[in-house]
């Protein structure tokens, strides 16, 4: 019952504190991750953790995308618009970011290495 209280109980936070968390917590959260099902136990995901300047960069190549995409995303209400223009620069403060990787499985050269 525990597993399905913390389903149930867990919530989006999207206001971070400027404190980069414990080394310790971060590999418990990649970890953690690793352990999520995937085809054939395949397990084809990279989990890239990255902070400070590359952080910076990533950051800013987003919002660059976002300051065209965000206004012309006609599913996005108007009112919402604004804020999440203003989340995009930097990810609500977050000081680190944990970035997904996935292969294109169209790529026939990729699928070859899984």
């Amino acid at each position: 019952m525990k597993i399905l209280d913390a389903i149930k109980n867990r919530r989006s936070i999207r206001k971070y504190t400027n404190q980069e968390p414990a080394s310790d917590l971060i590999k418990n959260v990649l970890h953690a991750g690793n352990w999520a099902p995937s085809a054939g136990n395949s397990q084809p995901w990279e989990f890239i953790v990255v902070k400070g300047e590359v952080k910076r960069e990533i950051s800013q190549e987003f919002y660059n995308f976002a300051k065209d995409y965000i206004p012309k995303a006609a599913y996005i209400p108007k009112d919402q618009k604004a804020c999440m223009l203003e989340y995009s620069k930097d990810f609500g403060g977050a000081p680190i970011h944990i970035i997904v990787s996935y292969p294109n499985l169209n790529d026939k050269e990729k699928k070859k290495r899984l």
